[in-house]
């Protein structure tokens, strides 16, 4: 528990003269940049959590891939506009859940280090953006290949990665 802690908190931190600079602003100013960075971290982890949860045993394109879903989704009106809320909207009604981990009743705690570490890694490269996926670029929805839900008739088919389909919403 403890090494994963300081895992995360060591992948999110600002760079050193970002931390130099706040001495020099004003409190008011200081206070709405450590809330802002609080805000990143729990986005980020909310990320990571659904690439962990969704796409663990994917390939590292196939995860990024279901990151560039949820960040899409970000960007759309008929979404929550954040991506805690794109992960777990849903997750209060029985039949709701955008993501099956965040009402399946089991813990959303990862129980596996190496897996978990790759899932922070992956979300940090699609929140900062130095991934490129062209392919999937607009990409709204993903099923796995062995369910066969109602929605994807009704939508564009981009690609199949390892064992997700994705999609371009209407």
């Amino acid at each position: 528990k403890g090494d994963l802690a300081r895992l995360e908190n060591l992948i999110v931190s600002p760079p050193v003269w970002k931390l130099e600079q706040s001495w020099k602003m004003g409190q008011s100013k200081r206070r709405k940049i450590m809330a802002a960075r609080r805000n990143r971290i729990a986005q980020r982890a909310c990320l990571a959590r659904a690439i962990y949860f969704e796409a663990r045993s994917e390939s590292e394109l196939g995860q990024l891939a279901v990151a560039k879903v949820i960040l899409n989704r970000v960007k759309l009106s008929r979404y929550p506009n954040n991506i805690c809320g794109v992960v777990y909207q849903g997750a209060q009604k029985k039949t709701g859940c955008q993501f099956s981990f965040a009402c399946d009743g089991q813990s959303d705690k990862p129980r596996n280090d190496k897996y978990w570490r790759q899932a922070q890694r992956v979300a940090n490269r699609a929140m900062n953006g130095t991934s490129q996926l062209r392919v999937i670029a607009t990409a709204t929805n993903y099923h796995a290949d062995y369910v066969k839900p109602k929605w994807a008739s009704t939508m564009r088919r981009l690609i199949k990665i390892g064992r997700h389909i994705f999609y371009q919403g209407s």
